[in-house]
């Protein structure tokens, strides 16, 4: 069931949901491709490389879109 107010049973205890840890106050976030559980610090930790990343992303697809060869936009010399 739910509970309807604050107090009403068991509301500070943590839940382990598909093998992860929800703790209260967590964010969960889920999409098609998952879901992410974790604490605003936690995420707030992330959120810089997150960004680089979807900007990373972004570049990227409009380069294909553009016609540009993906190998020519990507730094594989630097992983060799």
């Amino acid at each position: 069931g739910t509970v309807q107010f604050p107090g009403e049973g068991i509301d500070v205890a943590p839940v382990i949901c598909g093998g992860a840890t929800v703790s209260p106050g967590d964010i969960v976030f889920g999409d098609a491709y998952g879901v992410l559980v974790g604490s605003a610090e936690a995420f707030e930790t992330c959120l810089h490389d997150a960004e680089n990343i979807s900007a990373m992303e972004q570049q990227l697809m409009k380069g294909i879109k553009m016609g540009v060869c993906l190998h020519s936009m990507m730094n594989f010399a630097e992983h060799l």
